[in-house]
């Protein structure tokens, strides 16, 4: 019995090492795992001159400086188009004309009434001139002398009033021919050949190419910014490898009731003669005056310490911590007045989990 117990004995002692040995062998194993565990993976930004307030890029149409908005001073029916868009004009060219049958009806009318007014007046003239030298005679009383007068007062007015009917549709016999009142070229023609046009309504735009400009619109919350950028860019879609300094030029004091835009005209500094009227750009406005730049950053980029906002540093693939000033505030984003530059490499997510001097691995930019 004795010998049994002893085999049983050594058999259990036997597992309880194997037991211990394993688990020493596990916890060993465990150790060494964490100790070659990688570094943790982290997203970045790259602080760029992107990064800076205030870049803003606005599409906008080349137009001439100078427009004029042509329209007929009558109504009428148009029966003649004397040009087409991108025509070139002298002024004085008659560019439309309207039926105008109606008021040379009016014209020969006028003009009657006219040659009545005049036989009447000469008559009363005549009348007078002869009563006269009764009223001397004393043959005929101070009334009958007092109607006569009064006879040749009234021809004169109606007269005088012929004379201004027939004026007045001559005058709008005339405006039935739309004039160029500048030289320049036709930019747009809003009506069409046997159209019926009302008195003022636009039909031609006029514009002359000597100063270019190009027509943006501004959203009402950028408008005071824009009067006081610094820098202005204009670029052309048809000329990708034209760049123009551009100046600001007329703003429109009022929005656009629909759009609640502003319309901004901007000018071209030295135009190439390759840009031409109508073509499509883009202006770049720079609002930033460069006496107060400003980074803007995630908020999740900053790592508060005590009282004193800080963001880690990847350098060398390694954090370091670095106090910044911080500013405004616009959704996610927040201002950074001093403590970044151009260059820095910051970290934007997980910033509560590290620690000075860690090893990161950059995963990637936001």
């Amino acid at each position: 019995m004795n010998f049994w117990r002893r085999i049983q004995f050594l058999l259990v002692l036997g597992l309880v090492v194997v037991c211990l040995s394993t688990l020493v062998v596990i916890r060993i194993n465990s150790k060494t795992e964490k100790m070659v565990l990688p570094p943790p993976l982290v997203k970045t930004l790259h602080i760029t001159a992107a990064d800076k307030d205030s870049e803003y890029s606005y599409s906008g149409e080349v137009r001439s400086r100078y427009e004029s908005i042509l329209a007929f001073q009558v109504g009428g029916k148009i029966i003649k188009k004397n040009v087409e868009v991108g025509d070139t004009v002298k002024q004085g060219t008659v560019l439309m004309e309207l039926d105008a049958r109606d008021i040379e009806q009016a014209v020969k009318n006028s003009a009657n009434l006219v040659s009545s007014a005049e036989s009447k007046y000469k008559l009363a003239q005549d009348n007078l001139k002869r009563i006269e030298q009764l009223y001397q005679d004393q043959v005929i009383t101070q009334a009958d002398y007092d109607t006569y007068e009064n006879s040749y007062e009234t021809s004169k007015a109606a007269l005088e009033q012929a004379n201004a009917l027939y004026t007045q549709s001559i005058n709008q016999l005339g405006y039935c021919k739309l004039h160029a009142d500048k030289s320049g070229v036709i930019g747009s023609i809003d009506a069409e050949e046997g159209q019926i046009v009302a008195a003022g309504q636009k039909i031609v735009t006029l514009v002359q190419n000597k100063e270019l400009e190009v027509e943006i619109n501004v959203p009402e919350n950028r408008i005071v910014k824009v009067k006081k950028a610094k820098e202005i860019t204009v670029g052309f879609w048809a000329l990708p490898d034209v760049k123009i300094k551009g100046v600001l030029g007329e703003v429109s004091p009022l929005a656009d009731t629909s759009s609640r835009t502003y319309k901004v005209r901007i000018g071209l500094v030295d135009p190439s003669p390759n840009i031409q009227l109508g073509m499509s750009s883009t202006v770049w406005i720079n609002e930033n005056d460069h006496s107060n730049e400003r980074i803007w950053i995630p908020l999740g980029a900053v790592y508060q310490q005590g009282s004193s906002p800080a963001v880690w540093i990847v350098k060398e693939n390694a954090v370091s911590l670095k106090n910044i000033t911080i500013g405004d505030f616009s959704g996610d984003q927040v201002a950074v007045s001093t403590g970044l530059k151009e260059g820095d490499v910051i970290v934007t997510a997980g910033v509560n989990r590290l620690r000075e001097g860690q090893d990161v691995r950059v995963g990637g930019e936001n």
